[in-house]
């Protein structure tokens, strides 16, 4: 066997995923062509069940594929053993979660095991390493605390930094930002895109997060519901309507000048709207959550709004007929749009 180096990519051919049912083996994906490369960062989406996890399992060489060969660098996969797979390989799983009485330290350290001796001891670089990896995700001051005691970000960072402990180029990771709010789900995204440029790791992650991945990405994988997965950028596949082809339902929209989905409303008004920067994009987004439709056809619509600025104070201008009001913020528009629709 050629051993692999850190430099060279996970790569599969003419490769099927799938797992046992009732004894019954189930394909959920096949004749995957994927790379996944140093210093490279790919999101994986698809609706529950579809197959992201299987083929995170199967990526990692946790599960046997179904057919198909899978190298990492010029060694089948299935060859490497576990150990020195490690070297090169990093996974951070919901089940590899952190649990039990384990100071932050101990636990990062159980990424030096590929490199340890049959005892497990840690030398001068083990150590080194490991203290890297943790300040590599800003966690130094949990260093002496109990892995039990931590929030779910703090939680998440020390996951990867047991992961980065063991200098793998490669890392695949299940859904990380999952239970995690707002604040930490964009932490952990800016956290991964960071370290993936500077330590140049490739990064395969599955998400639900379409917005996050937008804007972390250099590219995109996305699993359809009839079981293909499709490779691109993610401006790329946006702009084709790829996106909208996969996730649009009776349900969901694609806005294609928000980037973003939006609940399909039935359209109770037409409007015009005037002005730019963020207070029409917010402006927009208001009003089409309310199932208002933008237009351009002034013949057509009932309403005209414009948004202009007084100095530094933004104003917000309705007419509808002969009737104007202005206002001083969107609630305050908002508001008396809500007001019209019920008069009426």
């Amino acid at each position: 066997m050629i051993p692999p180096t850190p430099d060279q990519s996970l790569f599969s051919n003419q490769l099927s995923v799938g797992y046992k049912q009732r004894g019954k083996l189930r394909t959920v994906l096949k004749d995957l062509e994927l790379t996944l490369k140093p210093g490279q960062f790919v999101c994986l989406l698809g609706s529950n069940g579809i197959g992201k996890s299987t083929l995170l399992r199967t990526l990692a060489g946790i599960q046997e594929p179904i057919s198909g060969e899978l190298n990492l660098g010029k060694s089948l996969l299935k060859d490497i053993p576990p150990r020195e797979r490690a070297q090169y390989l990093s996974i951070v799983f919901a089940d590899s979660l952190p649990i039990g009485r384990m100071t932050v330290q101990d636990f990062v350290a159980l990424g030096r095991h590929p490199f340890s001796g049959l005892l497990g001891g840690l030398n001068k670089e083990d150590t080194t390493k490991i203290e890297w990896a943790i300040q590599s995700v800003d966690a130094l001051e949990l260093t002496q605390r109990q892995v039990s005691e931590l929030s779910d970000g703090e939680r998440q960072k020390v996951t990867i930094a047991r992961a980065l402990a063991q200098e793998a180029k490669l890392m695949l990771l299940d859904e990380p930002t999952a239970y995690l709010d707002l604040t930490n789900r964009v932490e952990c995204m800016q956290l991964l895109r960071s370290l993936c440029r500077k330590e140049s790791i490739g990064m395969l992650l599955s998400t639900h997060d379409l917005d996050l991945a937008l804007r972390f990405a250099d590219q995109l994988w996305l699993i359809s519901p009839q079981g293909e997965l499709v490779q691109g950028y993610p401006e790329e596949l946006a702009f084709k309507g790829t996106l909208q082809d996969i996730f649009e339902s009776e349900k969901l929209d694609w806005d294609h000048h928000l980037g973003t989905f939006r609940s399909i409303k039935t359209t109770t008004r037409l409007a015009t709207l005037h002005g730019e920067g963020p207070e029409r994009i917010w402006t927009q987004r208001a009003l089409q959550r309310l199932g208002y439709e933008i237009t351009s056809d002034q013949r057509q619509s009932q309403f005209r709004i414009e948004i202009g600025k007084i100095e530094n104070d933004s104003f917000w201008h309705l007419a509808q007929g002969s009737d104007q009001q202005s206002f001083k913020s969107i609630e305050a528009l908002i508001s008396a749009l809500e007001h019209l629709d019920q008069s009426e």
